[in-house]
């Protein structure tokens, strides 16, 4: 073995980094993330789309008061 030796089973790999290891971690917690806040604005669309309806019917069930 001289000093310029490199064992066969090293070859082709790529060294990494601890840090790069939970690359997946920080994508995962990402996605998490945007799928609440999407989520978040759906429910709040949607009680308010609800409660706009809700306000369109009684002024409709009441047309005296107009």
């Amino acid at each position: 073995m001289g000093m310029g030796f490199v064992p066969e089973s090293f070859l082709g790999r790529e060294v990494t980094s601890a840090k790069g290891n939970d690359a997946y971690l920080y994508i995962l917690l990402i996605m998490i993330f945007y799928a609440c806040l999407a989520g978040g604005l759906i429910l709040a669309y949607t009680r308010s789309r609800k409660l706009l309806e809700a306000k369109d019917e009684t002024s409709q069930a009441c047309p005296e008061h107009q």
